[in-house]
């Protein structure tokens, strides 16, 4: 197994070097580079070539983001959201778990469009899933709405599960708030375990 990547003029794809037992890819901001999880480390690797460099440990790492700022978000199987310099270090906590929830892992986390700001999904034996928005250097959070399923953000609005539905709706990278009425994009979306992404 192995990572695999296609310019959209091009017939065919190529593989990666160095992304042996690769799992849940992500690319950097500027589009030239790939972070991944494998051999239970966090790892980067450059698409014009170049050995994948490892980052930090992540035992069981299952989702990422990268920033223009350098800085990655990354969820595990249970627990907070971490983060890490993209050049490496050791990661650090970025989320804090919802006691009175009891939450038991916050996942699936995706930067806003200033680098700081990101959006991450609660999840608990009590609730179906939370949307929380928050910023780095802060594990303060802001809710945002209920989801069992990732978010993504772009062009000011929130994509998102209902249901089996994807969703649509205005969202404030100011405020942190959704604004405006949803929109229904697809119906019957299918869902994978509990770790379902848009």
């Amino acid at each position: 197994r192995r990572i695999y990547v296609r310019d959209l003029q091009q017939a065919h794809a190529r593989p990666v070097s160095g992304t042996e037992y690769a799992d849940h890819p992500f690319w950097s901001p500027d589009s030239a580079a790939l972070a991944f999880f494998a051999n239970s480390k966090l790892k980067r690797v450059a698409l014009n070539g170049g050995p994948a460099v490892i980052v930090c440990d992540a035992p069981s790492g299952v989702a990422g983001t990268w920033s223009k700022t350098g800085t990655i978000l990354f969820s595990a199987a249970s627990g907070p959201v971490l983060h890490v310099n993209a050049s490496g270090g050791t990661p650090e906590q970025a989320t804090r778990l919802n006691a009175r929830d009891e939450d038991d892992g916050n996942h699936w986390p995706a930067f806003l469009a200033d680098g700081v700001h990101f959006l991450y999904t609660a999840r608990s034996n009590r609730h179906e899933g939370k949307l929380y928005a928050a910023a780095i250097g802060s594990t303060d959070a802001t809710y945002v709405l209920s989801t069992p399923s990732q978010a993504l953000f772009s062009q000011g609005l929130l994509y998102y599960l209902r249901g089996n539905n994807l969703i649509s709706q205005p969202f404030s990278g100011k405020s942190l708030r959704v604004n405006g009425d949803t929109t229904a994009i697809a119906e019957q979306i299918g869902r994978a375990s509990c770790r379902e992404r848009v």
